[in-house]
């Protein structure tokens, strides 16, 4: 015979408050993911003055470009605020290459190295309106030190792919950088928010949230005369919830724990 210790109820209430602290927990989890900015869809310069959306090269293929060295005929591929593709030996295997060498010589055919993982990383929107940087990381690594592409979207109301040089001359420190005149990269005054669409369904929310508080406060204290703690809206239903939500977290803490007696 075996007694669970701490809670002891039927098993249809505990999976109710289970539901409601896997809720609680989605919700938290929602409400940070959908506050997080997209580097490639909203930026905002430091000084507020300019606006930079990158979304349209998430839409473009991979380009090739030679490197400035031409070493070894090395060739490289890469994608701009893309998901990512297929490079390399571990690091980018998952098809979530920003950046890739490929070269073929006397001593190895078909080799690839990734230069960087497809997310942006260290974004930087230039105050004067003139481009954007940022960083590929985590590429295939040598010797313990991982291959790093830096990127650089410098603005040219020329065209949309303006000159590319893809600069390898510091390869020997694993280190390259790719520099792109683009009219996509120049700042726009007046323009977005620079909030993601995340950010602006979590603000959304946090105002339905105390449009609930304050109405449902007033129209207890005033019209239901309501004093103390039940000037809170529905406050019954919320000391239920928060509490399924405590001990559905007991329980999943506990329900393991049997001692024999």
């Amino acid at each position: 015979v075996y007694k669970r210790q701490g809670i002891n109820a039927e098993y249809g209430n505990w999976m109710g408050k289970s539901r409601a602290l896997l809720f609680f927990v989605f919700f938290i989890a929602f409400s940070f993911v959908a506050s997080q900015s997209n580097p490639c869809s909203s930026l905002k310069s430091p000084n507020g003055k300019y606006s930079y959306d990158l979304s349209w090269f998430a839409q473009q293929p991979t380009k090739l470009a030679k490197g400035t060295t031409g070493g070894d005929s090395y060739q490289y591929e890469f994608q701009i605020c893309g998901s990512g593709f297929s490079c390399g030996v571990v690091a980018c295997k998952a098809s979530n290459a920003g950046a890739c060498q490929s070269w073929d010589d006397f001593m190895t055919s078909g080799s690839q190295a990734c230069l960087g993982t497809s997310t942006p990383t260290n974004v930087t929107a230039l105050d004067d309106g003139q481009g954007v940087e940022f960083t590929y990381l985590n590429g295939d690594a040598y010797r313990a030190v991982s291959r790093v592409t830096y990127v650089k979207l410098k603005c040219d109301k020329g065209k949309d792919w303006g000159t590319v040089v893809f600069d390898d001359s510091q390869q020997a420190n694993l280190r390259f950088s790719i520099t792109i005149l683009t009219s996509r990269a120049c700042g726009v005054t007046g323009g977005a928010s620079g909030l993601s669409p995340g950010s602006v369904i979590l603000i959304f929310l946090l105002i339905v949230v105390v449009l609930y508080l304050v109405g449902g406060v007033l129209f207890n204290k005033f019209k239901k005369q309501a004093t103390g703690v039940e000037v809170l809206p529905n406050v019954g239903f919320w000391k239920s919830f928060f509490g399924s939500v405590k001990d559905g977290a007991l329980w999943i803490k506990n329900r393991g724990n049997y001692t024999p007696v």
